[in-house]
């Protein structure tokens, strides 16, 4: 049980500076821009879509290891879907979001150090939603590759809000994977 709760404890904490170091290099990208126009927008882009696909790719490699070691499997490797959006709208489109954020701020009539700041706020918030999207992607794969079929959400401590407290008092299937940040397996085939 010792050496489960590290390797939770190890995952858990790669994901964090993992996302931590996707937000600052992203809003560094966002906050040298100068300016904010539409001609702004594909540069910007150039510089932080290579580094969030490859966040993705990162996050669903440490959770593969991380759910493989759990359930006593050789991990199999990423989920090739991770590579590309994961939304369903390519990530040119997404990402182009904190401009229109920041566009229709300004429209507002709030000063531009206040539009920025609300394209930032949407910048930050695309970059953690992309990363629980790849983990609950290759969740999903890994645990359908392992043949377990429940799971227990356990409450890491960290984050729990009222719904992480609900949610731990359920049984899930693996093909109804939520955000499951630490995962308490139930075996293969009983949920009891």
């Amino acid at each position: 049980m010792d050496q489960q709760i590290h390797t939770i404890r190890n995952y858990q904490r790669l994901v964090a500076d993992l996302r931590r170091r996707l937000v600052a290099t992203s809003l560094r990208a966002w906050t040298s821009r100068g300016t904010y126009h539409r001609t702004d927008v594909d540069a910007f882009l150039h510089l932080v879509i290579p580094q969030l696909i490859a966040g993705r790719a990162t996050t669903a490699q440490l959770t593969d290891v991380y759910l493989s070691k759990l359930t006593n499997q050789t991990p199999q490797g990423i989920d090739p879907a991770l590579l590309g959006s994961l939304r369903g709208v390519p990530d040119e489109v997404v990402y182009a979001r904190p401009f229109q954020q920041t566009w229709r701020a300004l429209a507002k009539g709030n000063a531009l150090d206040t539009a920025i700041d609300a394209g930032m706020v949407r910048l930050v918030s695309l970059i953690e939603t992309d990363i629980q999207l790849a983990k609950q992607h290759q969740e999903q794969a890994t645990l359908t590759r392992s043949k377990v079929k429940f799971y227990r959400r356990a409450l890491t401590g960290a984050e729990n809000c009222a719904l992480c407290v609900v949610a731990s008092t359920q049984r899930y299937r693996v093909g109804v994977l939520s955000h499951a940040p630490r995962l308490r397996l139930l075996g293969r085939t009983n949920p009891r």
